[in-house]
């Protein structure tokens, strides 16, 4: 009975040691990436109005400004619209409005697929946002 009972205690902190090993190193990264897939979802279901067309949605898990130990996730949309910058800028109160291609200079996080396949970007506008990561426990911020 003692034997048994010292081998469950054996198996359950080996189980743990696993079980914080794994979260550790793929735990946060899952974590993190579902709730940019939830972010993403919410952004791809927002009302825009009628003379503005959705192409695209797209987020990224990482530490976007290259200092410190942090992650962070960016989620955006890619829009086409024939109005000018001051309207799109207009109706999207609290998110950052980069007109493409001038403004995505600097971001290289930034992938839309419909930019790698298009020539001209006119008409292009990527909204999006910066959200708190689910947890700091991610690779990739480091």
């Amino acid at each position: 009975m003692k034997e048994q009972t010292f081998r469950i205690i054996i198996y359950v902190f080996i189980i743990s040691i696993l079980l914080c090993l794994f979260y550790f190193f793929f735990g946060g990264q899952i974590l993190n990436d579902a709730k940019a897939r939830q972010i993403e979802k919410g952004m791809s279901d927002m009302a825009l109005p009628a003379d503005m067309e959705l192409v695209e949605v797209s987020s990224y898990v990482g530490n976007t400004s290259g200092t410190g130990n942090h992650i962070e996730i960016w989620a955006g949309i890619l829009i086409r619209t024939d109005l000018d910058e001051d309207t799109v800028r207009g109706y999207f109160d609290g998110f950052t409005v980069l007109a493409v291609p001038n403004d995505l200079k600097y971001l290289d996080y930034i992938q839309f697929q419909t930019l790698n396949e298009n020539d001209t970007a006119n008409g292009y506008y990527v909204v999006g946002k910066y959200y708190d990561a689910f947890t700091q426990m991610d690779l990739r911020g480091h």
